[in-house]
């Protein structure tokens, strides 16, 4: 697991497979996005760290992570 970087596009996370974390810093709520619900954005060069995201509480203060396999996942999630 990582931070996104700035580097980090939408097509270049889909492409490689992993999956997008994300841990609100309001109400500390983890969900991860896989990478069939962001493959609707495959062709988007977006950088990940801009995407309009927000928690379920309406707070756009995200922390993002890059998820790399499963046993990551489950961690994240913990």
């Amino acid at each position: 697991m990582r931070s996104c970087s700035p580097d980090d596009t939408v097509t270049a996370l889909v492409d490689s497979g992993a999956s997008l974390a994300i841990a609100c810093l309001r109400c500390h709520h983890r969900t991860l996005f896989g990478t069939r619900l962001i493959g609707a954005y495959e062709l988007c060069y977006r950088a990940v760290d801009r995407l309009p995201l927000f928690c379920r509480c309406g707070s756009n203060a995200l922390d993002k992570f890059v998820i790399a396999g499963e046993d990551e996942a489950r961690a994240f999630l913990s």
